[in-house]
């Protein structure tokens, strides 16, 4: 396994796959001199860098998992993953069974037990030996990473009209047809809202009604949708990742400034509470003296209190 760190530098924060070997010490201080650890417990883990720095020619890393600092480490063999688009994804297993291994991807009895049960999402890029891999995620999970090139993608359509041209007998849940709907059918005699698609598996999302599911492509009408063929480079990946890094750490910045904001706003409107109470006091207090009973009950309680405060 290669290491991208003799290359990279990454100037904000980012995700690191940790990958490195047994008993890698991690450290107090930037400078690795007083140890804190081993990352035993960390490899084939996510975590965040928050900083990092190059001494005596050697790149260090401050990291973080789930908000807490860990310490500093020189990553060897550790993984940039890099920010991308969120993709819905299927995996493609006779491809997969072709692809040369990498010991970062599992099993592919494993994958086929696990993977094809869930709906994925691709959320990064991670390279490994010039294996350009995607990790995939179900929900918030991570569950491991694939390589790109055996990955199916989606498509959103905006909402294109098509006419069925015969009954559907076969309607999915799943663009997988793992999992199929018996209780309704599409009407042929209106039309259907086309939604999103899978082209390399001729399958689309349509709706009717208030129904919708997964079904082959060949019923419909014929429809085109754009498809995205572009070639992503090893250089477009890192620019892309740059700019989404650049935007999560503005909108983070917007966040932060607007809660401030709303506290002080919350702050003043307190005390101008506050203030508009001490006045309401003061004015009862006042009526409460200029009256003949009143003058008479404050005579009693500021001789009780030891005499009146100035």
């Amino acid at each position: 396994m290669t290491s991208e760190f003799n290359i990279d530098r990454l100037a904000m924060s980012y995700h690191l796959y940790v990958n490195e070997p047994e008993d890698t010490p991690y450290y107090f201080d930037k400078y690795c001199i007083e140890q804190a650890g081993n990352l035993n417990d960390l490899n084939r883990k996510i975590i965040k860098v928050v900083t990092q720095n190059v001494i005596q020619n050697e790149h260090v890393v401050l990291c973080e998992q789930g908000g807490q600092l860990l310490g500093w480490f020189k990553p060897t063999h550790s993984l940039i993953m890099y920010r991308k688009a969120f993709e819905s994804v299927i995996i493609d297993f006779e491809k997969l069974e072709q692809v040369k291994a990498s010991e970062l991807i599992p099993k592919i009895e494993d994958i086929k037990l696990v993977f094809n049960n869930y709906d994925l999402t691709s959320k990064y890029y991670v390279f490994d030996n010039e294996i350009r891999l995607e990790a995939l995620y179900s929900g918030p999970y991570f569950l491991g990473f694939i390589p790109s090139k055996v990955l199916l993608r989606h498509i959103k359509i905006p909402k294109v009209k098509s006419q069925l041209l015969e009954t559907i007998h076969d309607v999915y849940t799943s663009p997988k047809q793992n999992r199929q709907f018996v209780s309704f059918s599409f009407d042929t005699n209106n039309e259907v809202i086309v939604e999103e698609a899978y082209p390399a598996l001729n399958m689309v999302r349509i709706s009717q009604h208030k129904y919708s599911g997964w079904v082959d492509q060949s019923i419909l009408a014929p429809i085109s949708f754009p498809l995205d063929e572009t070639v992503l480079s090893v250089d477009d990946i890192k620019r892309d990742h740059l700019v989404r890094t650049l935007v999560g750490e503005r909108k983070k910045e917007e966040a932060i400034i607007k809660k401030l904001l709303n506290e002080n706003i919350s702050l003043r409107q307190r005390l101008v509470r506050a203030e508009q109470k001490k006045n309401r006091i003061n004015e009862l207090y006042n009526n409460l003296k200029n009256s003949k009973l009143g003058r008479l009950q404050v005579a009693f309680w500021e001789k009780k209190s030891g005499g009146r405060k100035k």
